[in-house]
């Protein structure tokens, strides 16, 4: 079983930021002597089982392997579920059940009914770890925060005198501009937005464009920002002749058609000046108006409470955030707890001083600092890339999926 569900779980990859807020799905089927893989591929499109079931024979028999249990209810797409009970493979390997509470374990029900032999769990870690953003939308009802950060050996973000490009080399940044090309949407505070006027596109890799997010209380973002005008100039308001009929992360409905259109968006405060709001909505931007927090994570002052950021970029479809914090940001963050995961580029340089990259978070004890545990370590030239993530995460998640004994205390 082992093969079929690998090769399952490397064709879902295929779908890696082409279908989110959906989950990567693949599926693998065998007949002993041939195999046959087809992933879900766009968000819109036809799912795993759709694309494959076709190029199967009359009387598939086999065995189907699957990293999600088949959906039951008719979505942008039919249910998957009448597929293999139309034409049922002599037995069914499933990695984990569903944790959208519309299907919720209801497909490999419906297969166990029809008498058809079901196995669940098979690299049932390995898919979760495969699709982290998904699970924690649906189990802890928060988008994924990745924050990223390039920093010298010692921690710092910047010399003294504020000089901060470029600290790492040019694999380092090409390898950022993949990962952008992963997430729903890239995400920078005010202070990076004023200070670098990035982009934040993804360049020198192929890969689709995610959304950007300028977190800003009080407008001080250019609306005619570096990052504007790139937007623009590609998905701007006069690139379509048809207005959207929905929005779901990067993509619009125009027509009966889903077609990917990345967004741009400021994230102020409630009750911000209303004559710099319209300056930002004339040019495309839209403005997300919410509630502030004090002194947030050593911010001081009043800013965008994070809570309420994060529920609002999960109601809108964003449930992978790649954020490239200052410090100020990053230390927001941490203070809040909502940092999930840390992908760290380290220069093999020693700057000193007090740029730090956590700002002004400070843990009170060694036991109260905010704990990762290591997933990868790679050597790109001269610099270092550390991949790091909330401890028991995978293990939390899977917990609380359908037909596990822990999910009523979830």
């Amino acid at each position: 079983m082992t093969e079929g569900m690998s090769r399952a779980l490397r064709a879902s990859r295929r779908g890696r930021g082409h279908v989110s807020p959906n989950p990567m799905v693949g599926a693998a089927w065998t007949d002993g002597a041939r195999w046959i893989t087809r992933h879900f591929s766009r968000f819109g499109g036809a799912h795993a089982e759709a694309r494959l079931f076709p190029l199967l024979p009359d009387a598939p028999s086999g065995e189907l392997f699957l990293t999600l249990e088949p959906c039951t209810v008719f979505g942008k797409t039919p249910p998957c579920i009448d597929l293999l009970l139309a034409r049922p493979p002599a037995r069914v390997v499933i990695a984990v059940p569903d944790p959208d509470p519309r299907v919720s374990g209801g497909g490999i029900r419906k297969l166990k009914e029809a008498g058809i032999p079901v196995v669940v769990g098979e690299r049932a870690a390995d898919v979760v770890a495969n699709d982290l953003p998904f699970f924690s939308a649906h189990l802890r009802g928060r988008p994924w925060v990745e924050v990223k950060l390039g920093s010298s050996i010692d921690g710092r973000v910047a010399t003294s005198g504020g000089e901060s490009r470029w600290i790492t080399g040019p694999s380092a940044r090409k390898d950022v501009h993949r990962r952008r090309s992963t997430a729903d949407a890239v995400v920078v505070g005010a202070g990076t937005a004023l200070k670098d006027d990035p982009e934040l596109t993804v360049r020198h890799v192929k890969g689709p464009e995610p959304s950007k997010i300028v977190i800003d209380s009080g407008f001080r973002t250019s609306p005619e920002a570096a990052v504007w005008k790139a937007w623009n100039g590609v998905y701007g308001p006069g690139s379509s002749p048809e207005p959207a009929l929905e929005r779901r992360g990067n993509h619009a409905k125009v027509g009966t058609v889903w077609t990917r259109r990345p967004r741009l968006v400021l994230v102020s405060t409630e009750g911000g000046d209303r004559a710099r709001r319209r300056a930002f909505e004339e040019l495309g931007w839209e403005v997300w108006s919410l509630p502030g927090a004090d002194d947030h994570g050593g911010l001081g002052g009043r800013h965008v409470s994070m809570e309420a950021f994060l529920a609002r970029a999960l109601a809108e479809g964003f449930h992978h955030l790649f954020v490239e914090p200052g410090p100020s940001l990053a230390g927001a963050l941490l203070q809040g707890g909502w940092v999930d995961a840390l992908t760290l580029y380290m220069a093999a340089k020693v700057i000193g001083g007090s740029h730090s990259w956590s700002g002004g978070y400070e843990a009170a004890t060694l036991a109260d600092a905010f704990q990762f545990q290591t997933v990868d370590v790679q050597t790109l030239d001269q610099d270092v890339l550390v991949r790091l993530r909330r401890p028991g995460v995978i293990e939390e998640f899977l917990s609380c999926l359908p037909g596990s004994s822990r999910r009523s205390e979830s």
